[in-house]
């Protein structure tokens, strides 16, 4: 575990952790300024509610994080290889992309484990959604070719009722009126 007083320190931390060969610095910078973004939520969220408004003043880095952060990375290279092959992505991918890391870690620190299927769900509805169940399985055969349409069905369905370490129940995502797949805002 590490932790860090410096903002500035600790997104550089989350750099090194969620760089990939296929993403460029840029993208890298705008995914680990959405982490941080999040944790700041995260302990806003956490104050208590007495008034005191009392701020946490160290950023945490555990070791378990490193996969997550290596799993944003990652999905986050794949989405912006078939979008944007050997160009730079459009400024609505990294936008959409930042949403997506921000959603990753707000939900991984308030909630259970995420499964790569999951995140990867996530990163494709943030960034290409809203979709309908067939055109996210062709957007994940695309971008994930290991990712089979059963897995896809199953990991709609997890990311429907997710439970944190509160007990509480929250849907990531969720049906519109249309019928079409759409994250749901933020944790």
């Amino acid at each position: 575990m590490r932790a860090y007083e410096d903002t500035q320190a600790y997104a550089a931390e989350l750099r090194q952790h969620i760089h990939t060969d296929g993403l460029n610095s840029d993208i890298v910078a705008q995914l680990s300024d959405a982490i941080v973004l999040a944790d700041t939520g995260n302990q806003q969220k956490s104050s208590p509610a007495d008034g005191l408004n009392l701020k946490i003043g160290k950023r945490i880095l555990r070791d378990r994080d490193l996969p997550i952060l290596e799993s944003i990375g990652m999905v986050a290279a794949a989405i912006t290889a078939v979008v944007a092959p050997a160009a730079l992505a459009a400024p609505a991918v990294i936008s959409g992309l930042a949403s997506f890391a921000k959603l990753v870690w707000s939900t991984w620190r308030n909630s259970a484990k995420l499964a790569e299927s999951e995140i990867a769900v996530l990163g494709l509805l943030q960034v290409h959604g809203p979709l309908s169940q067939d055109d996210l399985i062709k957007k994940a055969a695309e971008t994930f070719p290991d990712m089979s349409a059963d897995t896809v069905a199953h990991t709609l369905v997890s990311l429907t009722d997710v439970e944190q370490l509160d007990g509480d129940i929250v849907e990531l995502i969720r049906k519109d009126a249309s019928g079409r797949w759409r994250t749901h805002g933020d944790v």
